[in-house]
């Protein structure tokens, strides 16, 4: 689609982005946001008796969980979490009039995108120098996490 667009809906998407893309990502899509765009956002909070806890793996920033679809594959996933002062800081080069909720097991907020004059640099998606990771996406045969936490 050509153009810009006067509002953004992103829902339990943010968590999926691994956090050495979130620069890119935001950069991209607010590229296409008019200023004053209203923007609304929303995803998971970590909480007690979750089906799939988060797990780490040693050396990266990112969060993983199982899925497990209902003809019993198994997959790994990006799912990282942020707490209010990640998501503040996050999106402050592109936000105003942030108005932030952080439930018990979602959070969500609303805000104003500003004028590209606003917004500090940040690469464009062609400049980012790392690639995923292989295999990120691949099906995984094991129940259950076994590796350190």
């Amino acid at each position: 689609m050509e153009g810009n667009f006067d509002s953004g809906l992103a829902m339990q998407w943010l968590s999926h982005v691994p956090k050495h893309r979130l620069a890119v990502f935001l950069a991209a899509w607010h590229r296409r946001l008019s200023p004053g765009a209203v923007v609304f956002l929303g995803d998971n909070q970590p909480h007690e008796g979750m089906d799939e806890q988060p797990y780490a793996k040693p050396g990266e920033a990112d969060t993983y969980e199982l899925r497990r679809l209902p003809d019993g594959s198994c997959f790994e996933i990006v799912k990282n979490y942020f707490n209010a002062m990640e998501l503040q800081a996050l999106l402050a080069p592109w936000a105003a009039d942030v108005r932030l909720h952080m439930g018990d097991y979602w959070w969500w907020l609303s805000y104003t995108a500003v004028s590209p004059i606003r917004q500090r640099r940040l690469p464009s998606p062609r400049s980012s120098t790392t690639a995923p990771r292989a295999g990120r996406w691949s099906p995984i045969c094991a129940a259950t996490h076994t590796g350190s936490s």
